[in-house]
């Protein structure tokens, strides 16, 4: 029995090493999100059209003409963070929630195809999920 003990403790310590190659394997086309062009739908406002960059993401309300900055950061390669940064154009003088300018939302990509992704969105302002299909323009 002693003897059984230090190799089963190898055994185990081996196993414990050892990774799922499936954990490691990141999907190529997360990357082609990082930045481009995109648009989503909304069932109140339709439809937004979306410029990412490095550093911001762009979203233009089409029915209205408004346009809304975030600063962008991915948290890691499905995850990242809009941070309300500003106004570009508001042509109807469209009056924007008082606590906007604290709006944190992180969005987690759920699924992934060649032309769109499902995303998971919640914000530091209030306890609901919403969920967008983002797709390449």
């Amino acid at each position: 029995m002693i003897r059984v003990l230090p190799i089963l403790s190898i055994i185990l310590l081996f196993c414990g090493s050892c990774k799922d190659e499936k954990q490691e394997v990141i999907d190529e086309r997360l990357s082609l999100w990082e930045k481009g062009d995109f648009y989503y739908m909304d069932e109140m406002f339709g439809k937004f059209e979306v410029e990412r960059t490095d550093s911001f993401q762009i979203e233009k309300i089409i029915s209205n003409g408004m346009e809304v900055v975030f600063e962008i950061n991915w948290l890691n390669d499905s995850m990242y963070n809009l941070t309300y940064h500003g106004l570009n154009k508001n042509p109807h003088g469209i009056s924007l929630p008082h606590d906007m300018d604290s709006l944190i939302k992180t969005c987690t990509i759920t699924e992934l195809t060649d032309t769109s992704y499902n995303e998971k969105a919640t914000s530091n302002l209030n306890k609901s999920v919403n969920y967008t299909l983002m797709q390449l323009r």
